[in-house]
């Protein structure tokens, strides 16, 4: 089964087999949330273009998951990168968050070449 191993997040990303047969992450504890978040955010700074639109779908391919996350585990993601100054709009068939490359946190975590590093740009953003 696949686990939080393939995005290193090892032991606080649980994954379970759905009843259709789909694979459903769910996040243990808010350093996973602060690590996934690092990731994704990572991640969409190496993109092109001034405006990233993040719905659930979106974000698990991001994330390289062969699945999906669970209700619980999209709401933290949402709550903490509103947290982080982005905005977090209701759509027709959900939520989506939308990242504005010209956002003060994208510009930094575009200049650290590690994941490791992100994440201590966001804990500095959040004051931590």
């Amino acid at each position: 089964m696949p686990s939080g191993d393939a995005i290193n997040v090892p032991g606080r990303l649980s994954a379970k087999i759905d009843r259709w047969g789909g694979v459903v992450y769910r996040v243990g504890s808010e350093g996973a949330i602060l690590r996934l978040t690092a990731e994704l955010l990572f991640r969409v700074s190496r993109n092109k273009g001034s405006i990233v639109y993040l719905n659930a779908r979106k974000i698990a391919t991001l994330l390289g998951l062969r699945g999906h996350l669970d209700a619980f585990s999209v709401s933290m993601l949402y709550g903490f990168l509103a947290m982080l100054g982005f905005e977090v709009v209701e759509q027709p068939r959900g939520k989506a968050a939308i990242i504005n490359m010209r956002h003060p946190l994208i510009e930094k975590i575009k200049a650290v070449k590690s994941i490791d590093e992100a994440i201590q740009v966001i804990r500095k953003h959040l004051g931590e």
